[in-house]
């Protein structure tokens, strides 16, 4: 009778107990950040590109802040990392051509150079900036963006 007992708390107690503060329908996400790909110091913030996405540190109050496609990037395995401090953007480059542009906690998506009609690889491999103009390397060449 005691284990009876035991076991009928065990399952009552245990739904309260582990419950989830999730609401149902919402959804919360568990990447794996530890494959580092590329990292970029900006404005008191370290921004670091990974193969599931991108996570930001805060270097000044010490927060971590992480960006997804389920966040609104638009592909995953980031090689490249560029950033404009005049204008306070930050630029995305992906292994699959894919360009996002992080502005004020918005994602613009230019995808020319994966739609582009090229035979070579499309990743973008290094980014940099001068004045308002970014160049992106990748392995057909250079690509300018204004």
């Amino acid at each position: 009778m005691r284990a009876f007992t035991f076991i009928l708390l065990c399952f009552l107690s245990g739904p309260i107990a582990f419950a989830q503060q999730l609401a149902i329908g919402d959804w919360s996400i568990h990447l794996n950040y530890t494959h580092i790909n590329t990292m970029l110091n900006a404005n008191e913030k370290i921004y670091v590109g990974t193969k599931h996405g991108l996570f930001s540190y805060d270097t000044e109050d010490g927060s971590l802040t992480t960006f997804s496609k389920m966040d609104g990037l638009s592909s995953i395995n980031i090689t490249a990392l560029g950033y404009n401090s005049e204008a306070e953007l930050l630029i995305v480059g992906y292994h699959d051509g894919q360009v996002d542009i992080l502005q004020n906690n918005q994602v613009i998506n230019i995808p020319d150079i994966e739609m582009a009609d090229i035979v070579a690889a499309k990743s973008i491999q290094h980014i940099f900036i001068n004045n308002d103009l970014a160049y992106l390397s990748c392995p057909f060449g250079l690509v300018v963006l204004n």
